[in-house]
């Protein structure tokens, strides 16, 4: 039998009590980061996948909170997505990040997903500039196995463009990645030339968060409005001499 997933795009929906009560700056007299994870929790994620997925969150959130200076400035949230998109976790410190239970099963509502993230963004940074604080371009990072089930005809186009124009005003920095079975393809008609789209090595995803939470904290060692760049995942170098990730 050949299963078809909904004919209808699929709907938004936030996590009860989440993103309707979002936690207050922890340090506003520091500049801050914002990055939201955003991740697929599909059927095909199920098993060894959705636990490797876990076991990076971990990782990530250790590395920031051993951190002293980036656990002041990096703000993380988290969003799922499957038949549906939802806030897991909003934005907070990373002492305000539990650790995460992730559940696999459903479609892959990737557009409601992206659309989730952009909103999120938006309202961190607004309440940013409503406290006077300062803060560096946030990370949109997205991970997939598989492709959007509600991207099809005019909705993909619409949702590339508000991605890429996005990108282009320097409202946040997309990094796309794919494993198994992603369709590379789609991501990049996503994100364009406006950032980053690569394969993640099976499920190196504790690998993965390491390089990001990195990236992430490096953050502090700059200044809010400065381009910052960061280490290739796809580049071996002396600490890892087996990237994680690969170019598409």
């Amino acid at each position: 039998m050949t299963l078809t997933p909904p004919a209808s795009d699929s709907t938004v929906a936030v996590a009860d009590n989440e993103s309707s009560n979002a936690f207050p700056i922890a340090n506003p007299d520091k500049p801050q980061a914002a990055c939201v994870i955003v991740l697929d929790t599909s059927r095909s994620m199920r098993g060894a996948p959705i636990r490797a997925l876990e076991q990076g969150l971990a990782a990530y959130r250790d590395y920031l909170a051993n951190d002293a200076e980036a656990k002041l400035i990096v703000e993380t949230c988290v969003i799922t997505f499957s038949d549906e998109a939802k806030v897991l976790h909003p934005f907070s410190s990373v002492d305000s990040l539990p650790p995460v239970e992730l559940s696999a099963g459903g479609w892959t509502s990737m557009g409601a997903a992206i659309d989730l993230a952009l909103q999120q963004i938006e309202d961190r940074k607004a309440l940013y500039r409503d406290e006077g604080v300062d803060y560096y371009r946030p990370f949109l990072v997205l991970i997939t196995d598989g492709a959007p089930t509600d991207l099809r005809g005019p909705r993909l186009a619409e949702c590339a463009a508000k991605l890429q124009e996005g990108a282009r005003a320097r409202k946040f920095t997309p990094l796309f990645f794919g494993t198994g079975n992603a369709n590379f393809g789609r991501l990049k008609e996503l994100v364009g030339d406006t950032g980053t789209v690569a394969g993640i090595d099976g499920a190196r995803f504790e690998e993965f968060f390491q390089w990001l939470s990195k990236s992430v904290s490096g953050l502090k060692d700059s200044k809010p409005g400065e381009v910052v760049t960061f280490a290739d995942p796809t580049r071996p170098s002396v600490e890892a001499p087996n990237p994680f990730a690969f170019e598409v």
